[in-house]
């Protein structure tokens, strides 16, 4: 049964519970009692019904996003669908969070439409000022991501000087290697290389956390004009990481990404391989 009609379901049912209890009460002249009754069982509707299922759907409606990021046909729906939600939304402090969260959703999703120039702007505006560290770090990871996507290495530098202080060892390192990347593609593929190799050698790193070293490696190799080796590096990523890659990693492993997963041609030049700046 659709979750809506389950609520409507338990509503009549309570209602008509508290119709009984109250035509009870009245006729032994205690209807005091069952007025009582009959709210305390409406707000164990909102409470016990209601709430929780908005919550579910809110949570279904998030994880449909998500899911479009990686999904060409739905995404312009969705950008449109978070537009709305953002607006709707009223600008006061309350809703700061809620806003926050909308605007990294729809940042996303203009990046993965190749909107990059809408992405960093929507990405830019969130105050940084009043975010706890994590959402501060995460806020910023995501800054420096979009920029290095749109091949705006100094603007992912940039974003990344804002990181402050993070409790969170797998996020730190994955700033390492945002960092580590952009700095590739300025010149310092060796500096890449080594951040990668240490990264390595630390205690517990998460298997994601390892597959971002092979992209960072890739990436670096090829600047190094070593592309067979960079092909060879990302050959080690599972297929559903190399897809995405193909499809919305940053330009130079994008273009790499492609050429395995599609066969189709990665352009060369002497730094390597690399769509023009904003493909």
């Amino acid at each position: 049964m659709p979750s809506w009609s389950r609520i409507v379901l338990r509503g009549v049912t309570l209602s008509l519970i508290g119709y009984v209890t109250v035509a009870w009460c009245m006729e032994h002249e205690v209807g005091w009692l069952g007025w009582c009754g009959a709210t305390s069982a409406l707000a164990l509707l909102l409470i016990f019904g209601v709430r929780p299922e908005l919550r579910r759907l809110r949570s279904l409606r998030q994880h449909r996003w998500d899911r479009a990021i990686f999904d060409a046909d739905t995404r312009p729906g969705v950008v449109t669908e978070v537009r709305t939600a953002l607006d709707g939304l009223a600008n006061r402090p309350a809703n700061r969070a809620k806003r926050d969260a909308l605007r990294l959703t729809l940042a996303e999703l203009l990046d993965a439409e190749g909107d990059y120039g809408g992405a960093m702007a929507v990405v830019d505006a969130i105050a940084l000022e009043r975010l706890a560290p994590l959402q501060r770090a995460l806020v910023v990871h995501t800054r420096a991501v979009i920029h290095l996507r749109a091949s705006d290495e100094a603007g992912a530098l940039r974003a990344l000087e804002l990181f402050g202080s993070c409790e969170e060892p797998e996020l730190v390192q994955r700033v390492r290697l945002l960092r580590a990347y952009a700095e590739s593609e300025q010149g310092d593929p060796e500096k890449a290389l080594l951040v990668g190799r240490e990264i390595e050698l630390e205690p517990s790193v998460d298997v994601s956390v390892l597959q971002e070293v092979r992209v960072v490696r890739a990436a670096a190799l090829d600047k190094l004009g070593k592309h067979q080796q960079a092909l060879d590096a990302l050959k080690r990523l599972d297929d559903d990481a190399l897809h995405a890659l193909a499809e919305l990693g940053q330009p130079r492993v994008r273009m790499l990404a492609r050429k395995l997963v599609y066969g189709a041609p990665a352009a060369q030049t002497g730094a390597g391989s690399r769509e023009p700046d904003g493909v």
